[in-house]
C-alpha cells in the first residue's frame, strides 16, 4: 500500500498499486504533487520511467500510463498557472536563494582565507529549521535531519583530530546533512570526496609550479600555492551541496 502526504493537504490519499496485475513493477519515485477533493476524486502523479496517476470522478476511477508529453499535458497534476504560483512563492525563492549563497560564500571563505566562518554554519543549520517549519515539514522529518546533522559532525570531529579535514570543514558538512537529510547523505559523502580528490590533484601540481611574481604578491594566492597550506576542502563540500540539493526532503516540499 502506497501513502502519499502533501504540504498544503491534510489528507492523504491510500491506493493500492503494488497488488495491481498491471501495475507491478513500476518505478516508486519521486511525488509531483497530490490534489483531490471529496467530490472529484484525486489526481496522482508520479515521476518515473512510465508514469502512473489516477484520475476521475469518485465512481469511475482508472489508472492512467503516460507514454508522451500530450498525455503528461492532458493528465497533468498541476496547471500551467497553479505552477507559475508555486514557483514565484516568495518562501520559495527565499529557500532556493539561501542554500546556494551559503554555500558559495562557504567555499569563497575557504578559497580566500582558509577558514570558513561558524557564523556561515549556524545559519546554514538554523536556516534549515526555519525553513523547513515554515514549509510545514513535519516535526519527525525535521528531526531526522538534525540527526544526520549530528551523525555527519561526530564523523568529520573525529576526522578533524586525525588532522583529515579542518574544522570548519566539519561544521560545514554537519550544516549542510541537515539540508540533505539521510536520503542523500551518501551521494553527498560520494560527491565531496570526488570533487575534494580532484581539488587535491590539481593543488599538487600548481603547486609544482613556479609561481609568477605578479601573482606572488596576492596574499590569497600565494597562500593556496604554498605546499603547507593544506587543500581547502570547503570548496569540495560547497560543490557537493549544491550537486545535492536538488535531491533533498527540503527540495521536494518546494517542487
Amino acid at each position: 500500500m502506497l501513502q502519499i502526504h502533501t504540504r498544503r493537504a491534510s489528507f492523504a490519499l491510500i491506493h493500492r498499486l503494488t497488488n495491481s496485475p498491471n501495475f507491478k513493477g513500476l518505478p516508486r519515485q519521486r511525488l509531483l504533487k497530490l490534489t483531490g477533493s471529496k467530490s472529484s476524486g484525486s489526481t496522482l502523479g508520479l515521476i518515473g520511467g512510465v508514469e502512473t496517476r489516477v484520475v476521475g470522478a469518485k465512481d469511475r476511477l482508472a489508472l492512467v500510463r503516460i507514454r508522451d508529453e500530450r498525455d503528461a499535458h492532458r493528465f497533468s497534476p498541476f496547471n500551467a498557472a497553479e505552477h507559475t504560483t508555486m514557483t514565484s512563492n516568495p518562501l520559495h525563492l527565499s529557500i532556493f536563494a539561501f542554500f546556494p549563497t551559503l554555500m558559495a560564500l562557504s567555499a569563497s571563505m575557504d578559497l580566500l582565507t582558509f577558514t570558513i566562518p561558524n557564523r556561515i554554519c549556524v545559519a546554514l543549520g538554523l536556516g534549515y529549521v526555519v525553513f523547513a517549519a515554515l514549509l510545514g515539514v513535519p516535526a519527525v522529518g525535521i528531526l531526522l535531519n538534525i540527526s544526520c546533522a549530528l551523525a555527519i559532525l561526530g564523523i568529520t570531529f573525529v576526522m578533524f583530530n586525525f588532522g583529515l579535514i579542518g574544522g570548519g570543514d566539519a561544521k560545514l558538512a554537519a550544516a549542510t546533512a541537515a539540508w540533505l537529510g539521510w536520503a542523500a547523505i551518501l551521494n553527498y559523502g560520494l560527491a565531496a570526496s570526488i570533487f575534494g580528490g580532484i581539488l587535491t590533484l590539481i593543488l599538487l601540481g600548481v603547486r609544482r609550479v613556479p609561481l609568477p611574481a605578479a601573482l606572488a604578491r596576492v596574499a590569497w594566492v600565494a597562500r593556496l600555492h604554498n605546499a603547507g597550506a593544506g587543500v581547502p576542502y570547503g570548496i569540495a563540500l560547497a560543490a557537493a551541496g549544491l550537486m545535492q540539493f536538488p535531491n533533498s526532503s527540503i527540495w521536494a516540499a518546494v517542487v
